[in-house]
């Protein structure tokens, strides 16, 4: 597989998003592909008509209490008058630098480059990974119709 390897610095942002726990994409009973979506779905159903949202948004993935499990957050940007609909909960994000993978192409294959972006890049790239959570990154390329979509998967790394 061949990816653009980006380095992308996040700023401290106080976000809303709807959260929920899900078996990683590197475990072969993973149901990332239907957990994800949902969190999605419900984020822009509760949000939607509560005024412009502008085109980012951020999975934030870190451990659930659960054990085996992982936590996806999926998030916006918070609302200039603080309020979140109900449902959706606050999130201080608090940015960091990051190794990323720019995923191209559909949400169906996301997977895919998880997987290789985790299991063969970061294995041997030699870069410090740190504590803090992970994230994929949804800007202006992002459109889940467009087969040359993308998506930026990315850890936090030292700056």
């Amino acid at each position: 597989m061949t990816a653009k390897i980006v380095r992308v610095a996040l700023a401290p942002e106080r976000l809303m998003g709807v959260s929920c726990d899900f078996i990683s994409s590197m475990d072969a009973d993973s149901d990332a592909h239907l957990v994800i979506p949902d969190a999605w779905r419900m984020l822009f159903d509760l949000v939607d008509g509560s005024g412009p949202r502008d085109h980012w948004s951020l999975g934030i993935i870190s451990a659930s209490p659960e054990p085996g499990r992982m936590r996806y957050v999926a998030c916006v940007r918070e609302r200039e008058s603080g309020t979140a609909p109900h449902g959706v909960v606050h999130v201080d994000f608090a940015g960091g630098t990051f190794i990323g993978c720019e995923h191209v192409g559909s949400l169906e294959t996301i997977a895919k480059t998880t997987v290789w972006f985790y299991a063969e890049y970061l294995a041997t790239c030699g870069l410090e990974i740190v504590e803090g959570p992970h994230v994929e990154i949804y800007d202006e390329r992002f459109n889940p119709s467009d087969p040359t979509s993308v998506v930026t998967i990315a850890a936090p790394v030292a700056p």
